[in-house]
């Protein structure tokens, strides 16, 4: 009886999920309307090919739309990999690699597949309001029947600015035609608020009153 000696062999994993936000005003788990964020899908590639490899990101939030034509995939290592190839059908997202071959067996063949959206301002999108984390499964094999387990991305949650604005007359006397009367308007965050406030803009009808050039 002879003896052969024992093997292992690899499969495609999901690494992890991570994702990053553009405003560091925001920080931690919190993004507000207008924020982008970056989903980044790091996928490892074991040596030799990985037939029909399939990424499916499943509960992708409706409140953070994304576009299947801005989703991209980029591979390190020594890899060979037909084009993806990827579609959007209501909040399920998939990205189908296709069979890779990883042509080197040192563990450094990667897929990282990068998607973002911006928060838009609508009626849903208010202070408070949880952005559901996507969850990723990988499926693979001659007939794509393999699925390994699911992983998670953390969940967010909108801030807003809420303002109070004043506006005081610096001389409580009553001015005589000629005289320049001087105001401060003061525009402040209340307790309630909970994100930094971008692109103000401020109205005053000046009645019977006429702008002293260069007083703002």
């Amino acid at each position: 009886v002879g003896t052969y000696p024992l093997f292992t062999v690899s499969s495609p994993y999901l690494q992890g999920v991570t994702y990053s936000t553009s405003l560091p005003e925001t920080p931690a788990t919190n993004v507000t309307v207008g924020e982008q964020v970056v989903y980044t899908l790091v996928v490892s590639l074991p040596f030799g090919t990985s037939d029909n490899a399939l990424v499916r990101g499943y509960t992708v939030p409706a409140t953070l739309p994304i576009s299947a034509s801005g989703v991209s995939v980029v591979y390190t290592g020594d890899v060979i990999a037909p084009t993806p190839n990827v579609t959007l059908n209501g909040n399920v997202l998939s990205v189908y690699l296709g069979s890779v071959v990883a042509q080197s067996d040192n563990g450094s063949a990667i897929a990282t597949i990068i998607f973002s959206g911006i928060v838009p301002d609508i009626v849903g999108n208010v202070d408070g309001t949880i952005i559901g984390a996507p969850s990723f499964d990988l499926s693979f094999g001659k007939a794509s029947t393999t699925t390994l387990r699911p992983i998670a991305s953390a969940p967010l949650r909108i801030v807003e600015p809420k303002l109070s604005i004043a506006k005081t007359q610096n001389s409580t006397s009553v001015g005589e035609a000629g005289d320049t009367i001087h105001y401060t308007i003061t525009v402040s965050h209340t307790s309630a608020s909970t994100a930094p406030a971008y692109n103000l803009l401020i109205s005053d009808m000046l009645t019977d009153l006429n702008l002293v050039s260069g007083s703002l």
